[in-house]
């Protein structure tokens, strides 16, 4: 479908919530915004949706990182596609002037600051297999004395190969994570990883006086069981051979 776009749109990894307004009594999915503008977003889904159908919408802008977008999506289009994923193309509905402001000035930003200070000199980490740019969302805990997570968090990966990750952290994350990944490929399973912090730096945005309330976190899996890492090691060779198109380092700053 041919689109004539009045805003400037960017390919940006960001957490959302969707849930059908019809069917919608408290149960959210989750997954990852292929691309943003101030008027609407493209996104991953577990299900076709009808062109027309409302969905509610709630996301996060690195801008403001503790604070939920609360707004709705008009379907324009949801077509399948891989695994058993969608791409569903909405334009937003109801959005406050607010939060269209919030929008605009990430992209700004995020055009003009490709690579924002701050970040991790990741060039520098001898890596034993290939990264991976991909969009991909988890979610995040820290185990605490008896080994229960007592919060998750939600995330994305920045980055990822068959040995680590580097994800987004609303904290600065220390020891050991668990984390709970959901994989395009099996888009109704949750792959469950533990990670050993590598390195977790704040992530300064240039021409602001503090940092922005979000951290770079590296870590190594660990304890990696046969399934898991037979499961993650088939989605990185299913991307290698199929996905030739998949961002690479310099277009993922």
């Amino acid at each position: 479908m041919e689109e004539k776009r009045k805003f400037i749109r960017i390919e940006k990894t960001l957490v959302v919530k969707y849930s059908s307004e019809i069917n919608n009594r408290g149960n959210w999915d989750l997954t990852s915004v292929k691309n943003i503008s101030e008027e609407g977003m493209m996104l991953d889904t577990s299900k076709q949706f009808q062109v027309g159908e409302n969905i509610l919408l709630m996301f996060k802008i690195p801008l403001d990182p503790f604070n939920w977008i609360e707004t709705k999506g008009s379907v324009i289009e949801s077509i399948p596609y891989t695994g058993k994923t969608f791409l569903t193309r909405l334009k937003f509905s109801g959005i406050s002037e607010a939060q269209k402001r919030l929008i605009k000035d990430y992209i700004s930003w995020f055009l003009g600051n490709k690579a924002p200070d701050g970040s991790m000199s990741l060039q520098n980490e001898k890596r034993k297999s290939e990264r991976i740019y991909k969009n991909l969302m988890l979610s995040y805990g820290i185990q605490n004395h008896l080994g229960v997570v007592e919060k998750w968090d939600i995330a994305t990966v920045r980055n990822f190969s068959r040995t680590g990750m580097v994800f987004t952290s609303s904290y600065a994350c220390v020891d050991k994570v668990d984390f709970m990944i959901k994989l395009p490929s099996h888009p109704y399973d949750l792959l469950r990883i533990r990670g050993k912090v590598i390195e977790s730096s704040a992530l300064k945005l240039p021409n602001l006086e503090t940092v922005s309330g979000t951290f770079l976190t590296r870590v190594e899996f660990i304890d990696l069981k046969d399934e898991e890492n037979k499961l993650l090691c088939d989605y990185i060779e299913w991307l290698i051979k199929n996905d030739p198109d998949r961002p690479k380092k310099e277009d993922a700053q």
